[in-house]
């Protein structure tokens, strides 16, 4: 029989174990008794402690790291503890255990792995809005940032000119703690829309009646090489007025540039007609041929002067109405002008005397004139004076008279009249 007997736990010390032997047979043997001396020590407690995930630079060491389990109650105390950032790299994470039954189990110990990684770091970079072709990339579009110090790198970089159409843009950015961040790299689109060119197009002077459109009206000019398409277009002549003028501008270089357009007002004046001075010519005689004497009129543009009657004719006593045509010489600002005169030719070829008679044929005797009365109607009250057109009716045949070649009506007034030929 054992002393304690089995299934008694020592507490921790020197024990003495006892043992007593009652023989079967006790007639011939006696019960007797050993003891043997025991030291129980302190028990270590079991530490349960599964190896952590690795962790990002920057997380603390929680629960989900330290996290060991012991087999009796106690108190654990973690190193490095809770709450604190481990740099990157291996680490070995260290328990203590300290048994609450302190006189019967010992303190323990563990250890764990654990890892710690460079961190990313967190790049916002915001989709930037559309640019035109020719604008230089700025902090407007490479506007990235982090979520710790350091360096970017774009490509393309500030400054550069992309094409029209869809580009990316990227970075590179280097933390300027490089033991706790790893190298981090992003990218955004960029549309590039085609350039409107500049259309340079100064309102044109205006230009007279008659003038064709040329390069001084069409002269529009635009900031990069293309073709300029007019309309009007160069040549066309316009009537008075005001004018649109439009031009359609294709760039040589459509990868980049959009076709534009542009308009201006043009004014068509009237060209003025030219100022004629005709001082109304003195009464002549007839028989006077007409000369520059009556036919003097002036004006300050220079250009040739049409009379009708012409020069050298002579009329027949009576009023007329002696008309100017007048052409300039600069027809593109100046218009055709006209201007007429009243002339009075006095005295009728009556007599040997007659001055026309005396001039024209000195050599032959002046012819004799009769008259006599005829019933003619009379003239066309709407008819100047002198003119040799007639509509009337006549009942008889007016009195004619052919004199040096001309022929001569005697009219209702009693004058005599050239007749037209």
């Amino acid at each position: 029989m054992y002393t304690p007997g089995p299934g008694y736990v020592l507490p921790v010390g020197t024990h003495t174990l006892w043992v007593t032997f009652t023989p079967t047979d006790l007639g011939g043997y006696l019960p007797f008794q050993s003891a043997i001396s025991i030291v129980v020590t302190r028990a270590t407690p079991h530490l349960s402690w599964p190896t952590p995930a690795d962790i990002i630079y920057g997380k603390a060491l929680d629960d989900a790291q330290l996290n060991a389990s012991a087999s009796v109650p106690g108190k654990l105390e973690y190193s490095p503890a809770a709450g604190e950032v481990l740099t990157p790299g291996p680490h070995a994470l260290s328990v203590r255990f300290t048994p609450t039954d302190g006189t019967n189990y010992t303190t323990a110990e563990a250890t764990v792995p654990i890892a710690v990684a460079r961190a990313a770091s967190a790049i916002q970079w915001p989709t930037p809005d559309a640019i035109s072709y020719g604008t230089h990339l700025r902090v407007t579009q490479l506007c990235a940032t982090a979520s710790v110090p350091g360096t970017f790198e774009y490509n393309p970089g500030l400054g550069a000119v992309l094409a029209a159409g869809e580009h990316k843009l990227s970075l590179s950015f280097t933390p300027t703690d490089r033991l706790g961040y790893s190298i981090s790299h992003c990218a955004v689109s960029l549309t590039v829309a085609k350039a409107a060119p500049v259309i340079t197009w100064p309102s044109p002077d205006p230009i007279a009646q008659g003038v064709a459109l040329s390069a001084t009206q069409l002269q529009a000019t635009a900031s990069v090489p293309g073709i300029y398409t007019y309309r009007p277009a160069a040549g066309e002549i316009l009537a008075p007025g005001v004018h649109e003028l439009s031009v359609i501008f294709t760039p040589t270089d459509t990868l980049n540039y959009s076709t534009v357009s542009a308009a201006v007002t043009l004014t068509v004046t009237e060209k003025p007609a030219a100022t004629i001075t005709w001082p109304v010519p003195s009464p002549i005689s007839y028989g006077t041929a007409l000369s520059a004497i009556q036919l003097n009129a002036t004006t300050p543009v220079p250009g040739t002067f049409v009379y009708t009657p012409a020069a050298g004719l002579v009329l027949a006593p009576g009023k007329y109405i002696l008309a100017a045509t007048f052409t300039p010489s600069d027809t593109e600002n100046y218009a055709t002008a006209q201007a007429s005169v009243v002339l009075e030719v006095q005295g009728p070829p009556e007599t040997d005397s007659s001055p026309v008679a005396a001039a024209a044929a000195p050599a032959e005797p002046a012819p004799k004139w009769t008259f006599t009365e005829t019933n003619i109607e009379a003239a066309d009250p709407a008819r100047p004076e002198g003119t040799d057109e007639r509509t009337e009716t006549k009942t008889n045949p007016p009195e004619t008279r052919v004199y040096k070649g001309a022929v001569y009506e005697k009219g209702e007034d009693g004058k005599w009249h050239l007749q037209k030929k």
